[in-house]
């Protein structure tokens, strides 16, 4: 499986002990939070490790990223921009130098500041296995004037020195602004590459340190990511002691399960039956404990207005 191959390139690429495992350890537990000022808005926190090559977390950033993107946008219309460099042997590192590299010199030039008033850039790995070369790129959403396709074409090839590919287009509505997002925002793991042992340890080494998602111009200051108040929030306890309750025929926790996604109650409720949860005093090994929040999550990540899932900042209530 992905998780398992990702587990071990980062143990293969010596990373530090922390993060492999807090990436093990990802999805362990999921609480379910309350709004101290809206009794019935009920989230799920988790916890997660927030690493850049953890699907589920990035999917939940993207999602996150996304909304923040819409939220800043508002009514105000913006372009899809797509620039590339000429693919070449060189590593993967050095290919992202150049990449972002030529993005600031274009940024820097009077033509870009004319026109792009802020935006957001995305970068994207793909790894073309005939002729065995690395293709990284940029997406970017930019507010501002119309940009020729010829001009920055040109301009693009000036500063790359070797590649004029750009492609730009109007996006139409916010429902692909959010598309773009969701698809692009900091999800390094293409499956063009992630089957292939060597080019996963390139890419954990090589994106170390480095951005996926930055803001420019007037966009420097949206927080692509925001975290939550904490104060705002009860933490009621473990996500799967509300499930078994629920099974049991408790109605407060039905009614919880039910406002966090209706269309997932029934499911989750099946696979408590199935499995019921063991007693809190009978001691599991670690490694036969299946983690809770990634099958669980969709009870409220799918829920339109649990959009920006509270984080695992959120300690377990004490016993």
């Amino acid at each position: 499986p992905l998780r398992t191959r990702v587990y071990r390139a980062l143990r293969r690429t010596v990373q530090a002990g922390s993060r492999i495992s807090n990436f093990a350890d990802c999805g362990s537990h999921a609480y379910v939070l309350r709004s101290k000022t809206d009794p019935t808005d009920v989230r799920v926190g988790g916890s997660a490790c927030h690493d850049r090559f953890c699907l589920p977390c990035a999917n939940e950033r993207s999602r996150t990223i996304a909304a923040n993107v819409i939220d800043h946008l508002g009514t105000t219309r913006c372009r899809f921009l797509t620039l590339t460099v000429r693919t070449t042997a060189e590593p993967l590192a050095d290919c992202l130098d150049k990449l972002y590299a030529a993005f600031q010199a274009l940024r820097r030039t009077p033509f870009w500041r004319r026109r792009v008033t802020g935006g957001v850039a995305f970068t994207e790995l793909k790894y073309n296995e005939v002729p065995g070369r690395w293709h990284p790129h940029i997406h970017a959403l930019v507010t501002g004037k119309y940009l020729p396709h010829a001009d920055l074409s040109k301009l693009w090839l000036d500063i790359t020195g070797d590649s004029k590919v750009v492609w730009i287009a109007p996006v139409p509505d916010r429902s692909r602004v959010t598309a773009y997002c969701t698809k692009y925002a900091s999800k390094p793991l293409n499956p063009s590459f992630s089957h292939h042992d060597d080019k996963l340890d390139e890419a954990i080494l090589a994106l170390k340190g480095r951005r996926l998602a930055t803001t420019f111009g007037g966009w420097r200051s949206v927080l692509l990511v925001d975290h939550p108040d904490e104060d705002a929030w009860d933490n009621l306890g473990p996500l799967t002691d509300f499930i078994q309750r629920a099974a049991n025929g408790d109605a407060d926790a039905q009614f919880i399960l039910n406002r966090l996604n209706p269309t997932r109650t029934a499911a989750a409720l099946t696979a408590a039956a199935v499995h019921p949860r063991p007693p809190p005093d009978v001691l599991i090994p670690p490694q036969s404990v299946q983690p809770t929040f990634w099958p669980l999550a969709p009870l409220c990540i799918e829920a339109p207005y649990c959009r920006r899932r509270v984080s695992s900042a959120f300690a377990p209530p004490a016993r």
